[in-house]
C-alpha cells in the first residue's frame, strides 16, 4: 500500500501545481479558465468542494488532495472542524481508505495536530457518480502541543477501487499481551492449567481454549482476565481501520512443523450467530508463537489473514454455531511465496525458511 500511495502521492502533487490557479474553483462537467481554455472534468474520485471557514486557508485541492494552512486557538481544547465534498466521475464503487499524509515540511509540518475524519468510517463505499461530504476535524495532540497553532498539510483523502479494498487491521496490543502472558512463568502455567481443564470447561478437549464474546462460561471468563492488565485495560480488541472492537480468540497448542511446540492465537471481530444447521465462514487473524534459542516465546512471522469454519464452542454439532473451528483455517493472501488457501503449517513452515 506504501508503495502505491507513493507513486500516486508523486502524481498527485505534479497536478496540484498544474492546477493550482484554479483555486477554490469547483470541477464539474467542464471548467472554463479563459475564453478559449477549458479543462476537463476529472475522473475517478475528486475533492469538489471544501468549505470556507474561519482558521483555514484553502491553497488548492486536486483529485483527493487538500492543500491548505489550518490555525486553532491557544486552548488545548482547540479544534476545527471543516466539510469537505468528494464525487466519483465513475461506473465504479471505490471505498474510503482513511487520510494519507506524508511528514515533512511541504507535506505535513506540525506532528502537534492531528487530523481524523469524524463521520466517515474506512471501508464505506461512494457509489458510481454519488457524491460524499465528510467533516475533518483538525486538533491539539496534547497540551504541550499548544506552542504551535499553525499546520501546513496535504492530505490525501484516499479512495480505492471497493475490489482493491484491504481492510487494515492492527492487534499490536492483543499480541503484545499475550507475548507477556506466555513469557511470565505464572499466566503462562495458569493457560495450560485451564486449557487442560476440559471437563467443566464444555470443550471437546485439551488442545484449545477461547472466549465467547458476551459468553459466561468459565473459559471466557478465564481468557477476559487473563488478557486484562491491573488498570483494568482488556487487550481482547481487535483495532480495525481505528475502531476497537471485542473478538472472539481461540488459543491452541498445534505442533505445525516438524520441531513442533507452537501455540496459536486465533482472532476474529466479527458476530457470530448460526443455529446449528446452518454453515457459515467466518474472517480470522492468525498468529504464531514459538520459543527461541534462549526459550522465550516469539511472534513467527506476521499476523495471518484467512477464514473459517463456525461452530459450536463445545464442538457439538446439535449446538448454536458461536465460534469457529481452528481446523479448518485457511489463509486468504500469499505469505512466503505459499499461496491463498494455505493452512497455518504451510503459512509457518515457509516464514521459517524465509
Amino acid at each position: 500500500m506504501k508503495r502505491r500511495f507513493k507513486a500516486l502521492f508523486g502524481v498527485l502533487f505534479s497536478l496540484l501545481f498544474c492546477f493550482l490557479c484554479l483555486g477554490y474553483a469547483q470541477l464539474t462537467d467542464t471548467l472554463e479558465v479563459t475564453g478559449s481554455t477549458a479543462v476537463q472534468a476529472q475522473t475517478g474520485v475528486f475533492i469538489s468542494d471544501v468549505e470556507s471557514v474561519s482558521g483555514m486557508t484553502v491553497n488548492a485541492y486536486t483529485s483527493t488532495v487538500l492543500n491548505s494552512k489550518v490555525t486553532l486557538g491557544s486552548t488545548a481544547a482547540s479544534t476545527l472542524d471543516v466539510q469537505v465534498t468528494v464525487h466519483n466521475n465513475s461506473e465504479y464503487v471505490y471505498k474510503y481508505n482513511g487520510v494519507k499524509y506524508v511528514v515533512g515540511g511541504g507535506t505535513y509540518d506540525n506532528e502537534g495536530i492531528t487530523v481524523t475524519v469524524t463521520d466517515m468510517a474506512s471501508g464505506e463505499e461512494l457509489g458510481a457518480h454519488a457524491s460524499r461530504t465528510f467533516t475533518v476535524r483538525f486538533a491539539y495532540r496534547n497540551a504541550a502541543a499548544v506552542s504551535n497553532s499553525v499546520l501546513n498539510s496535504l492530505l490525501n483523502f484516499e479512495f480505492v477501487p471497493a475490489d482493491e479494498y484491504v481492510e487494515e487491521v492492527a492487534v499490536s496490543d492483543a499480541l503484545g499481551r499475550f507475548k507477556e502472558i506466555l513469557n511470565a512463568p505464572d499466566d503462562y502455567q495458569s493457560l495450560l492449567d485451564a486449557m487442560a481443564d476440559s471437563d467443566t470447561s464444555g470443550r471437546a478437549d485439551t488442545t484449545y481454549i477461547g472466549n465467547v464474546v458476551e459468553g459466561t462460561s468459565s473459559d471466557t471468563t478465564f481468557l477476559n482476565d487473563l488478557f486484562t492488565d491491573e488498570t483494568g485495560k482488556n487487550y481482547l480488541t481487535l483495532n480495525i481501520n481505528g475502531t476497537a472492537t471485542n473478538v472472539t480468540a481461540m488459543i491452541k497448542n498445534e505442533e505445525l512443523t516438524t520441531g513442533g511446540g507452537e501455540i496459536t492465537i486465533y482472532l476474529t471481530a466479527e458476530e457470530i450467530s448460526y443455529r446449528w444447521y446452518q454453515s457459515g465462514t467466518v474472517t480470522v487473524y492468525a498468529a504464531v508463537f514459538a520459543q527461541n534459542e534462549s526459550g522465550l516465546w516469539e511472534q513467527v512471522g506476521e499476523l495471518f489473514a484467512g477464514e473459517a469454519s463456525a461452530n459450536a464452542y463445545s464442538g457439538n454439532p446439535f449446538s448454536a454455531k458461536n465460534s469457529f473451528n481452528t481446523d479448518t483455517w485457511e489463509s486468504t493472501q500469499s505469505y512466503y511465496g505459499v499461496a491463498a488457501s494455505a493452512t497455518i503449517g504451510q503459512i509457518v513452515t515457509a516464514a521459517y525458511n524465509n
